[in-house]
């Protein structure tokens, strides 16, 4: 009897001990850098002048990008020099967003295509109408990037020649005002990597003459290129500071912009709803993979621990709602970190993941090994 006491509670250690080391290692992936505000990974380049984004990095505008004086409608341009830190990534490049609409106007990279969305104030703009350009967003692949919008038809350029034109995505000069953020979204943790050597918006519409001429005398060296006599232009910024936090305007009017010490999002979403969650790409269905296989290990343990140990007759029923409360429990805390991203698709998936891993307990063939391992 005292033996098989011994063996009990060895067996009560072991599975125990499983149980803490799977829920620990779930607690550190999701909850991962434990802190509110995490560092801003913008840095300035070495040996040009520019910056370089890394994984959770942004910068913002120090004020807004006023309205006042433009016309309802009005022609509009934007300019980027830029080189993709992936091509295999759906991010935020760009984004000019006010509070009573947070997705104004939004730039993004999906894989190796840019895509532009106007949405409303409870429209993530995406996927909604907006316009694509295929196959230009490349890996360490530097390129001069061209909107340009007479007020009725939106043109976008890739290295000074003619992409995509569009009638029904119509961009306006109102568009390109309010708070400007650069490599990431407004709501979301939505953060772009790669590098940035210049970034220009002007209150008209740009000639093909004039693209041509940008593509190929002001933004084809990397040192100090000439600020065009334009009135206008509202933002200039060639990011040849190569130190501090501030980016100065170059232009005659228009804000700085600035490099946050911690990296922060504006107004961060709990527990996002999964239709929302959702974007095409491998990555999504990655995600959904590695969070199933992730709860696995957490429903197989705590299955074997309730039903060996503790004697329980719904071990299974129990050990998926321990999975959903510790999954609920991350989600939260996500909330409240900027680098992680609060959502109930992650419910899901770890919920069900869960339920997996104590099924697979359940099974004769598992039970039977765990019996010759002696456990």
């Amino acid at each position: 009897m005292a033996a098989r006491e011994s063996i009990k509670r060895v067996r009560g250690t072991i599975l125990g001990g499983a149980c803490l080391c799977v829920l620990a290692i779930i607690l550190v992936a999701g909850l991962w850098p434990f802190t509110a505000h995490p560092r801003n990974q913008v840095t300035w380049l070495r040996n040009s002048t520019g910056l370089e984004f890394g994984d959770h990095a942004n910068i913002v505008s120090s004020d807004r990008f006023t309205a006042s004086g433009l016309p309802e409608g009005g022609p509009c341009s934007l300019e980027m020099c830029l080189s993709p830190g992936l091509t295999n990534d759906s991010n935020t490049l760009l984004a000019f967003y006010t509070l009573e609409n947070l997705f104004q106007f939004r730039m993004r990279q999906l894989n190796e295509d840019l895509f532009m969305s106007r949405g409303g104030p409870d429209d993530h703009g995406f996927p909604g109408a907006g316009m694509e350009v295929d196959d230009v967003l490349h890996q360490g692949k530097r390129l001069f990037l061209t909107i340009t919008s007479d007020g009725m038809v939106t043109t976008i350029y890739i290295d000074g020649k003619f992409a995509r034109r569009s009638s029904h995505f119509v961009l306006t000069s109102r568009d390109l005002t309010g708070q400007l953020i650069v490599g990431n979204a407004p709501l979301e943790n939505d953060s772009w990597s790669g590098k940035l050597w210049g970034l220009a918006v002007y209150t008209r519409e740009l000639s093909p003459e004039e693209i041509s001429q940008h593509a190929q005398h002001l933004w084809k060296s990397s040192e100090h290129p000439a600020v065009p006599a334009d009135e206008e232009l509202v933002g200039f910024y060639s990011f040849d500071e190569r130190s501090g936090r501030i980016i100065h305007n170059r232009a005659k009017r228009g804000p700085d912009l600035l490099i946050p010490a911690s990296f922060e999002i504006g107004r961060k979403v709990m527990l996002e709803p999964f239709w929302k969650e959702y974007y095409p790409g491998v990555g999504y269905y990655e995600d959904l993979a590695v969070n199933i296989a992730g709860f696995m290990p957490l429903g197989f343990f705590f299955a074997a621990y309730l039903a060996r140990i503790g004697k329980m007759r719904q071990a299974a029923l129990v050990t998926i709602l321990i999975g959903f409360t510790v999954s609920l429990t991350i989600e939260i805390l996500q909330a409240y970190i900027p680098t992680r991203d609060s959502g109930t698709t992650d419910l899901f998936t770890n919920t069900f993941g869960t339920a997996v891993g104590a099924m697979l307990y359940g099974r004769s063939t598992v039970l039977g090994i765990l019996e010759r391992i002696g456990l």
